[in-house]
């Protein structure tokens, strides 16, 4: 080899490597419980500023973590080679954060809405990913992935939960399994879709055929992406109409009397602020000391004191 190659080789590598650790730099150094943020008080704040919030890409989705605080998932849109969401997670090598990367089971389809059981043994997510004889489509069905000795699992379909003909995503889970979720209809409704909130029971093993939650709770306009508090004291929910574009927004039902989920009431400007935000898809840190929530038209991630919602709950339902 002549020493002119030799030499041209040598210069390639070095800057391949000096290009690489240049990239890394570029990425600041995040250490301690989430990201090494600054907990917020009673009032909204943005979540990890220019790292995922405002950081070039379009969000769609809250935070998903897992009970150990440290793997975060979350959703943005992608627009090469298609228009799809993809679910990115960062986790805690040691005591810093990693930069966000692509979930080992997304990037193909379109996937959205990572959430983990409350025993962190499976990861749930929804995705239009062809299943059996179904080519992918537009309807979204619920998926999960599950620990095993060796790591996670191929993806796997929830077939209880999941209805031909409509669409089933946005789902959570109190601390006994069960499994909330939204669901709606393929059929336009006024130039739009009508989703409702289902719930889903485990039992013997498996979740059991999902049944829509009762007319008092559902409404004529649409409910979807909820979150519920492990005890099932009060549930998030993002309620919309395109008849009513005042009234959507972060809404919040508890149990009354007999047990059963309120309406629901406007979570109020603190959260909501109409369509030059449309703030939706909740999520509870591990500890359900924060409410973090999606203004998707800012591209921000908000979180706040989960205090707050306590003075949202009327003493003689507490």
């Amino acid at each position: 080899m002549k020493p002119n190659t030799i030499i041209v080789g040598i210069i390639i590598v070095f800057f391949i490597i000096s290009s690489a650790c240049s990239h890394q730099s570029d990425f600041p150094v995040l250490k301690g419980p989430f990201l090494g943020q600054k907990p917020p008080g009673m009032v909204p704040e943005v979540f990890a500023q220019g790292i995922i919030s405002n950081a070039g890409f379009h969000l769609h989705s809250s935070l998903a973590f897992s009970p150990d605080g440290r793997e975060i998932y979350f959703t943005k849109f992608v627009s090469e080679p298609n228009v799809k969401g993809t679910i990115y997670c960062m986790k805690q090598d040691g005591d810093r954060w990693t930069e966000p990367r692509t979930a080992f089971f997304s990037g193909r389809h379109n996937d959205d809405s990572a959430v983990f059981t409350p025993d962190g043994k499976r990861l749930y997510f929804t995705s239009n990913r062809p299943h059996g004889n179904y080519e992918e489509s537009t309807n979204m069905n619920i998926w999960f992935v599950e620990k095993t000795e060796t790591g996670w699992s191929e993806p796997i379909f929830e077939e209880n939960v999941n209805n031909p003909g409509s669409s089933e995503w946005r789902l959570a889970f109190s601390k006994d399994g069960t499994m909330y979720l939204t669901s709606g209809s393929s059929r336009p409704k006024i130039g739009m879709y009508s989703f409702d909130i289902y719930v889903s029971h485990y039992n013997n093993g498996r979740y059991t055929k999902s049944q829509k939650l009762d007319q008092d709770f559902n409404t004529s306009k649409s409910e979807t992406c909820c979150i519920v508090e492990p005890d099932e004291g009060y549930m998030i929910f993002y309620r919309y109409d395109s008849n009513y574009p005042d009234e959507l927004g972060l809404y919040l039902s508890y149990r009354d009397k007999s047990g059963n989920w309120t309406e629901g009431k406007n979570m109020g400007e603190l959260f909501n602020s109409g369509m030059e935000s449309v703030t939706q898809a909740a999520s509870l840190s591990p500890d359900c000391k924060y409410l973090f929530f999606l203004k998707r038209m800012e591209e921000s991630i908000y979180w706040i004191d989960a205090k707050i919602i306590k003075d949202l709950i009327p003493d003689d339902f507490e």
